[in-house]
């Protein structure tokens, strides 16, 4: 789970890699509830219009991957090529 209010996640913001490298903008935050653990986590994704062309048209990255966000940034907890293996450009069914 984020240690920060998911609240402070909005479009617009720059997402980055563990490296400080530039992934692309927010365009949307997907927030799906509250799943049941211990300790209970927040479900959801930020959709992100990619800066690097090799990430695809659009990534749908899962909120409990962001380590971080400081001012208008979201640090990730992956590096980029980390992020090109998950998947991640394919819109998950359940948004």
């Amino acid at each position: 789970m984020p240690n920060f209010p998911l609240s402070d996640i909005r479009p617009g913001m720059s997402v980055c890699d563990r490296d400080s490298e530039r992934i692309g903008t927010i365009t949307r935050v997907h927030q799906l509830g509250r799943v049941v653990g211990v300790p209970p986590v927040e479900e959801g994704y930020v959709q992100v219009d990619p800066s690097l062309r090799d990430l695809g048209k659009e990534l749908y990255i899962p909120l409990d991957v962001i380590g971080e966000c400081s001012g208008d940034t979201c640090f990730l907890n992956l590096s980029s090529d980390e992020i090109k293996g998950k998947g991640w450009n394919r819109k998950p069914a359940n948004i």
